[in-house]
């Protein structure tokens, strides 16, 4: 029987096209169950609105959300595009990483278009977007925001093996902060720089001094 490990990722935004997408992973989990597919993966990006039916689907469905805590960060807060775009009921549904967390979804994070201004590509950045999170109830801890960005994001594409925490045997990949940010305000984090990069054990790059 034919057999291989794959994943399928799809771009989404708003609560229509996500019902959309969950509906034909229920369909496509049938032929799984048939023997067509085994081992598949199947991941959401850039999940902005999502229902409590949607977030019990993708839980039951096993669909991990791909999302960019950089877009809460820089559109998130009243006033911003969110609230304008969505009113006030429907951002209220906008990344929800504290409920999908709470039902045990894992989610993986992002940076996306680092070219589309005005927000930055840091993923530091983000980190602060996920724990500031303006809308009441939805931010998370640090400690979930990193785990999210880098072995849940690992394992979204199979590698949590090779990568997505520092442990024998696996890629050196690695940075060095310019400050310890479980140790400062959380207000501070997005300030913070990169002192250090290793990629695969390799040192690629050193902030001036």
């Amino acid at each position: 029987m034919w057999r291989m490990k794959y994943y399928l990722s799809i771009m989404v935004m708003l609560i229509g096209v996500v019902a959309m997408v969950i509906g034909a992973v229920f369909i496509y989990q049938g032929y799984e169950k048939e023997g067509w597919m085994k081992e598949a993966m199947w991941e959401e990006q850039v999940t902005l609105g999502l229902t409590e039916e949607q977030i019990q689907r993708i839980k039951r469905l096993g669909v991990i959300p791909s999302m960019q805590p950089n877009f809460v960060g820089e559109w998130g807060w009243p006033g911003g595009m969110y609230d304008q775009r969505l009113g006030s009921e429907r951002i209220k549904m906008n990344n929800p990483y504290r409920r999908l967390l709470d039902e045990g979804i894992r989610i993986a994070f992002g940076s996306d278009c680092g070219f589309c201004p005005p927000w930055p590509m840091n993923p530091i950045f983000g980190l602060w977007g996920a724990i500031r999170h303006p809308i009441k109830g939805s931010d998370i801890t640090l400690e979930e925001a990193v785990r999210a960005y880098t072995l849940d994001a690992a394992y979204s594409s199979f590698e949590e093996g090779i990568k997505g925490s520092l442990e024998p045997g696996k890629l050196a990949d690695i940075i060095v902060l310019s400050r310890d940010i479980s140790a400062i305000d959380a207000d501070e984090i997005k300030d913070v720089t990169v002192d250090l990069t290793m990629v695969g054990g390799k040192l690629e790059y050193r902030a001036p001094v």
